[in-house]
């Protein structure tokens, strides 16, 4: 992957995000795998399409986090919830 393909990515304002999320919620389901873009100490994180809604065909970054290695701590489910 490439810096311009990053650009490619639409990303939802918050608002408009959580209305959406509301009335119509979204699961794994909904996202076609494209392929694997790296690996993280939590996690890894995935290109896929979505397949359904107002923003199908939309490329997102799709981030699979492990939650037996999240550290219990209040600090790192604070930093995990936050992450964008």
């Amino acid at each position: 992957m490439n810096w311009n393909d990053v650009d490619k990515f639409k990303v939802l304002q918050n608002q408009e995000a959580e209305e959406y999320v509301e009335h119509f919620p979204v699961d794994v389901s909904h996202f076609d795998l494209i392929k694997s873009l790296g690996q993280g100490s939590f996690g890894q994180v995935f290109l896929v399409r979505k397949n359904q809604g107002y923003d199908a065909n939309q490329p997102y970054a799709l981030k699979v986090i492990a939650k037996k290695r999240i550290a219990m701590d209040r600090k790192s489910i604070v930093n995990t919830v936050s992450e964008r």
